[in-house]
């Protein structure tokens, strides 16, 4: 029996998004287990992180002049009977050129297919997709041979389009990472320093995320309560200028530029490092499927406030652009931090994270034999 290639594509960090994250840790966990292959898209052309930097997808699915040269990749390194997994890249924004030319590679190499849907937006943007990217997508999970879902909705949703249920998965994104050797961030440790307690955030300067809330909730609590700092890492793809200038603005017009550390593009590591130094992770968005950072706030001993979106398990929740509730929860949290509550999050998600490596594990042993 000769072991299949495991190809994985999908976005790899920086930015530092949910599915970059699940997809490193895939890789970490598994380098060492199964023979695999990574095609991913980044912010940059090439970092240190990379298993092979001459299979980057960087900036190609954002150009459509350049997909036939990802093609020309996949149809070079991509052998006959190889296992192809798919994370976001073909089913958060369906575009019926990539699936076609896809799935004749398919047919050509009879490879197998398998699809991770971590979008949850896919499904009130679906009905709306041109008719052509709607039929594509249909057809593209027709022949997929496992579709993992990160939660019920999305499994539901993708089984009411037809698609065989038997198999459909549920899985969510949370796998086990390291939280040793975390190191030291000089310039954090000195911001933290300048300050009592210390609240962290993790999003993108866009509306669909609640920077200006949390920003005006900080300010307000500095305020009326205590001296703090907030550390605000800058992630994922969408941006907006506009919604930057006026976040900066609102920091410099209260005079809190010496209260407010930004952060961009920084390792995984180094964000776990922020984690577990806060005394309190903030999570503000409008929707998400799941919310790995929240989880990793917990599993660093970190309490979590956080919209009421995705996993809240464990976590105190706040009305979305509510800044005074978003207060109120803050001075709630500070004043009944409960230890035990941490740990017993802590080994729910661990318990979790290795349930989901098996589950992934499992079903690449299932078609990783020729």
């Amino acid at each position: 029996m000769i072991p299949r290639k495991i190809n994985l594509i999908g976005p790899w960090p920086p930015p530092y998004g949910g599915v970059a994250i699940h997809l490193s840790n895939l890789v970490e966990s598994i380098k060492d287990r199964f023979n695999i292959q990574l095609f991913d898209y980044s912010q940059y052309k090439y970092n240190k992180y990379k298993l092979n930097k001459n299979l980057s997808f960087t900036h190609i699915y954002l150009k459509p002049f350049l997909w036939p040269y990802a093609f020309l990749k996949l149809n070079k390194y991509i052998q006959s009977f190889d296992i192809i997994h798919n994370h976001s890249i073909i089913n958060s924004y369906p575009n019926s050129f990539i699936i076609n030319k896809l799935l004749t590679l398919i047919h050509r190499k009879k490879n197998i297919l398998i699809d991770s849907v971590h979008d949850q937006t896919l499904m009130t943007r679906f009905p709306y997709l041109p008719p052509k990217d709607k039929d594509s997508l249909l057809k593209y999970w027709q022949e997929v041979k496992i579709i993992i879902t990160i939660n019920n909705a999305l499994k539901d949703f993708v089984s009411s389009l037809n698609v065989d249920n038997n198999k459909i998965f549920i899985i969510n994104p949370l796998l086990p990472f390291k939280k040793e050797e975390l190191g030291n961030f000089l310039v954090v440790d000195e911001f933290i320093k300048q300050h009592d307690i210390i609240f962290s955030t993790i999003g993108a300067f866009h509306p669909f995320y609640d920077l200006d809330t949390i920003i005006e909730a900080f300010i307000l609590f500095q305020k009326e309560y205590r001296d703090a700092g907030l550390i605000l890492i800058q992630c994922g793809f969408a941006s907006s200028l506009e919604c930057m200038k006026q976040i900066k603005m609102t920091i410099k017009k209260a005079k809190k530029e010496k209260s407010v550390l930004i952060l961009k593009d920084i390792p995984h590591k180094q964000v776990l490092y922020i984690l577990k130094r806060s005394n309190i992770f903030i999570r503000g968005v409008k929707e998400e499927s799941f919310g790995l950072s929240k989880i990793e706030a917990l599993l660093m001993g970190t309490p979590v406030i956080c919209t009421e979106t995705g996993e809240v398990k464990f976590m105190t929740t706040y009305q979305f652009k509510n800044k005074e509730d978003l207060v109120n929860k803050i001075q709630l949290v500070l004043q009944n931090r409960e230890k035990n509550s941490v740990i017993e999050a802590q080994k729910f998600f661990n318990n979790i994270a290795a349930d989901n490596l098996s589950n992934i594990i499992k079903i690449y042993e299932d078609f990783s034999k020729i």
